[in-house]
């Protein structure tokens, strides 16, 4: 099962499973269908995460998993490169976190986070070209640890 805004996205992802094309406030699952949900470079898209962190627990099974990865735009790179930063590049990128805020947004929606991840040194980005680019703040900053964060968090439902 899969939930897309995109049309183009939802199209090519159906021919993987069951996907609704629409807002995560118009999903049309039941109460308590989900064991896991898994929402990468979502949340930082939405107008209302507020809303749509409610309907996401709504969907989630007493005790069901949530993992969520969002940008910090908090981390030591994006203090460094300020508006240079590469995250903030995006347009859409309109509802930004940092790790405590998020922390925070997780708790005070029901969520006990039991495991967070700050993935870099096993990615392809982590090379010594990139490292090199730490170095000049006048361009855009490349990817680097603590850039993007995820969060495994409990339904305490």
């Amino acid at each position: 099962h899969g939930l897309e805004v995109s049309k183009v996205a939802a199209d090519f992802a159906s021919k993987y499973g069951k996907i609704f094309h629409g807002p995560v406030s118009k999903t049309p699952y039941k109460t308590a269908f989900f064991d896991v949900v898994f929402a990468h470079h979502v949340i930082e898209h939405l107008e209302k995460p507020e809303r749509d962190i409610k309907e996401v627990r709504r969907i989630l099974k007493p005790g069901g998993v949530l993992i969520l990865g969002t940008p910090d735009f908090d981390s030591g790179c994006a203090r460094l490169f300020g508006k240079n930063y590469r995250l903030l590049n995006d347009a859409t990128h309109i509802s930004l976190f940092s790790n405590d805020s998020m922390r925070r947004f997780l708790r005070d929606n029901g969520f006990k986070i039991f495991r967070a991840d700050y993935p870099f040194f096993k990615t392809r980005f982590f090379t010594e070209e990139n490292l090199k680019k730490l170095l000049d703040t006048s361009q855009i900053s490349p990817p680097f640890y603590g850039n993007f964060m995820t969060f495994f968090a409990r339904n305490r439902k």
